[in-house]
């Protein structure tokens, strides 16, 4: 694991093929990269000190049952060729080739529109209606290539996860792999093994990131899978019947419960938090997929220790952070995954949402959960000025180098390792930018040889199975825990980020003086009795939206029982929410748009103060003591100068203003402007630390710092 924990990596689509693999006119497997640039690519980062190196690496599994390495070995030939120490880990896709289908219509994903016996499944596949990607695209999308296939309106896709046929088959075709690759001459020079299948490779159910028909697996293989799962679970049919709400309910009639039962948005509080008797069944169905992805990962991931001699392995996993629909993606057995002997590092983009220059930037996983018990691998999916996607792009040098500064220094205070991506060719091929991840690399080197002591007074606090509780809500999903994490993150002080189940675990979380509870809507006061206990007795606990309502079962009083203010049903008469007086801003926070899910205002009593109102001057923000400090956000909308004053009363030090992302343990304090701004140095900064942005030396005389926008500074501890 020295590999992955200590050295940077950089990747390039050196590899990238079309996945299932099809095949030109002339007979050769469609490829996505230009081999000698990206030779140049590589061998331009190992010039910039980075050893590490990764990129997709085909699977040779060309039909059912036929395997070809030739385009291996020539990816293999290519990365090796670009420096005689480098390390390499592939990224293996184990999804089936196309005629696999033909050959195991039981086993492939089926759509809820889409046929429902194994003849009518079969004829579908390859054809216009055989979603191959997993979403719906005029092609796959590369620069510079014009896809023949469009791939919209499919009803089915490719292998189900629940198919026993596929793990086999992916097993063997793992197998086969690996011992071609340890058995060559380059054996000794792989880092490790990054398993990948499902959408994009990450782990992703076919169809999750589409429209209500597209969301969940209707094929043979599925149906009787999660009735076999059912009967594990409940014991006997009378009582699968009984929590099912089907009396009638049989292997043979079994229908996984619809999209718009599972999903469809609705106000009414009982029904957004599962409480009806049909929402059970939704509820299982999305463990049951957690299940058999997690079935998925830790065999291959065996087979993939066995047949390498015990090399790291590990996938894309976990992205509840920025994928609203994680529960049914199967994305959230973390417990499983990270005390799994056969996982070794989990990955994920970097948050695709608040990451331009000026933001704080994010993860899509809980990192500092996963580097408890595994390791974390950030992959940096970040434009630089010369990449032709506008999307969340860096126009300038200097707002690229602010972005790739801030990303390395989020990694290192998480305790996390990552690789610099290029997607579709040259992101980093300049100078100038070589240069700067040169200077970020040699920095690097010196961090990453000091032990690491966090210094952060603010937590928070997630949890993977709050999604289980809640129809799938794309706004409320983004509110919870994509923007407001972002504003707490821009109060100028640093922010660590753990799951409730690390809580229990964790022994001392006394240096927390504010804590930020983001989805905990399913509470155990047993379990919340033990963590309290850990925390200072004079730590601020801070809920958002419906903190604790179902306990197990649903019930308004319940949240009031965890932190003295009671919820009430309530009609979003606005869209916005104003301050209540004090330090707070004047200036209105709109409601998101499509916020339509359930809306509570908060009781008044004696001893609450209010931080923020509604149009109405109902309660949407307030403050109670009951022996600890409690803030409740029925709507989760505020912006950072709230943060910083619910921040301020718990009295948390402050390394810079607020408008400013701050990263930080013993070893370094960087910041991150969003606006032009000067402040006075913080404490933490003594004479000799070294700037190492501007690659200046702290002196006496350097006691203000002067920031322009979308700026950054580090500084080293010396």
């Amino acid at each position: 694991m020295d590999d992955l924990r200590n050295q940077s990596a950089f990747w390039s689509k050196l590899g990238f093929c079309y996945n299932p693999p099809r095949f030109g006119k002339d007979g050769r497997l469609i490829a996505f990269y230009d081999r000698e640039s990206c030779i140049r690519y590589h061998r331009q980062m190992y010039d910039a000190g980075i050893r590490f190196h990764s990129s997709l690496l085909f699977s040779g599994w060309v039909a059912d049952g036929v395997y070809d390495y030739t385009e291996t070995d020539r990816t293999l030939e290519a990365i090796f060729s670009c420096g005689p120490d480098l390390r390499y880990l592939p990224r293996i896709k184990l999804d089936v080739p196309l005629n696999w289908g033909k050959n195991h219509p039981e086993d492939l994903l089926v759509y809820y529109d889409g046929p429902r016996d194994a003849e009518n499944i079969r004829a579908l596949v390859d054809t216009p209606r055989h979603d191959i990607l997993g979403y719906d695209a005029d092609g796959v999308f590369v620069p510079g290539f014009k896809d023949d296939r469009i791939n919209r309106g499919g009803v089915i896709s490719n292998q189900s996860f629940a198919s026993e046929q596929w793990k086999r088959d992916a097993s063997e075709t793992l197998r086969r792999l690996i011992r071609h690759i340890e058995d060559g001459p380059w054996g000794d020079r792989i880092a490790g093994y990054h398993i990948s299948y499902g959408i994009c490779g990450e782990t992703c159910m076919w169809g999750g990131f589409l429209g209500s028909c597209h969301y969940g697996d209707y094929g043979i293989r599925t149906r009787e899978a999660f009735f076999d799962w059912g009967m594990r679970e409940y014991g006997s049919l009378e009582a699968l019947r009984r929590a099912w709400n089907a009396p009638d309910l049989s292997r043979g009639n079994i229908e996984p419960p619809a999209p718009d039962v599972r999903e469809g948005f609705t106000e009414d509080p009982e029904r957004f938090f599962r409480q009806a008797p049909e929402d059970r069944v939704c509820i299982d169905y999305e463990k049951f997929m957690n299940d058999r992805n997690a079935d998925a990962l830790e065999t291959f991931g065996k087979v993939a220790k066995e047949s390498s001699g015990g090399k790291p392995v590990g996938a894309f996993y976990g992205y509840y952070m920025n994928l609203p629909r994680s529960g049914c993606n199967g994305h959230l057995a973390y417990e499983r995954i990270l005390n799994s002997p056969y996982i070794d590092f989990i990955a994920a983009p970097a948050g695709y949402f608040r990451r331009g220059p000026g933001e704080p930037g994010g993860e899509q996983v809980c990192a500092q959960s996963i580097n408890r018990k595994k390791l974390f691998l950030d992959e940096l999916d970040n434009r630089t000025p010369l990449s032709a996607d506008p999307i969340g792009r860096a126009d300038t040098m200097e707002a690229a180098a602010s972005v790739l500064w801030r990303e390395f220094c989020k990694n290192m205070m998480y305790g996390s390792n990552f690789w610099w991506m290029d997607l579709h060719g040259g992101w980093f091929d300049s100078p100038e930018i070589l240069n700067e991840i040169g200077r970020i690399e040699q920095i690097a080197e010196k961090i990453r040889r000091k032990t690491p002591e966090p210094v952060a007074e603010v937590l928070m606090v997630t949890d993977e199975n709050g999604f289980y509780a809640i129809r799938p809500h794309r706004e409320l999903h983004r509110s919870l825990l994509v923007d407001s994490p972002a504003e707490i993150r821009l109060c100028g002080t640093p922010v660590d980020h753990f799951r409730w189940h690390d809580l229990l675990e964790m022994e001392d979380l006394s240096r927390y003086r504010c804590i930020f509870f983001m989805n905990q809507f399913c509470i155990s006061p047993e379990e919340w009795r033990k963590i309290r206990k850990k925390f200072r007795h004079d730590a601020h606990f801070c809920w958002h939206y419906a903190p604790g309502i179902r306990n197990p079962e649903f019930n308004l009083s319940n949240v009031a029982d965890l932190c003295g203010m009671s919820l009430n049903e309530y009609e979003l008469p606005g869209r916005e929410l104003h301050g209540a007086g004090g330090n707070l801003p004047a200036a209105a926070v709109p409601s998101p748009e499509g916020a339509d899910y359930p809306h509570f205002c908060i009781g008044r009593q004696p001893g609450m103060e209010t931080l923020a109102v509604y149009d109405d001057a109902c309660a949407a923000a307030s403050v109670f003591h009951d022996g600890h400090w409690n803030t409740l956000i029925a709507e989760p909308v505020l912006t950072y100068p709230y943060y910083r004053e619910i921040m301020k009363r718990a009295g948390v030090a402050f390394y810079a203003p607020e408008n400013t992302a701050v990263y930080a343990d013993n070893r370094f304090f960087a910041v991150f402007s969003r606006e032009k701004m000067e402040f006075p140095l913080p404490a933490v900064v003594h004479e000799g630390d070294f700037e190492c942005v501007s690659g200046k030396e702290v002196q006496n005389q350097y006691s203000r710092l002067k920031m322009e926008a979308q700026d950054a500074r580090f500084f080293l501890h010396t």
